[in-house]
């Protein structure tokens, strides 16, 4: 599987802009910050050991680094295209927080 590029939203084509204008937006910068914005800069490897250590005492899991077998990365791959990779995925909101700072 390609390693992703680094691309704005706008780029990959997740949010369009037709969606966006039509929530009274302009660009999809109005809606989200980075953490340095917020005040709380961190390297790459700081946010990542961070989500791992969150995950980890949320549920009540250990990780270990390693390398995803053949079977995971297929499945990733489908995952990614039938699931992830779609608006109606990416853009609905949850039951339990429907219309409550989603952007569907």
């Amino acid at each position: 599987m390609p390693a992703l590029a680094k691309r704005s939203i706008e780029e990959t084509g997740i949010i369009k802009q037709e969606y966006l204008r039509s929530k009274g937006v302009e660009d999809v910068r109005q809606r989200v910050a980075t953490l340095e914005q917020l005040g709380r800069p961190c390297a790459i490897a700081q946010a990542k050991a961070a989500l791992v250590e969150g995950f980890s005492r949320s549920l009540d899991v250990s990780f270990a680094s390693g390398q995803l077998s053949e079977a995971e990365m297929d499945l990733a791959a489908r995952l990614c295209e039938e699931k992830y990779r779609r608006p109606e995925w990416n853009l609905k909101a949850p039951v339990h927080r429907a219309g409550k700072g989603h952007i569907a």
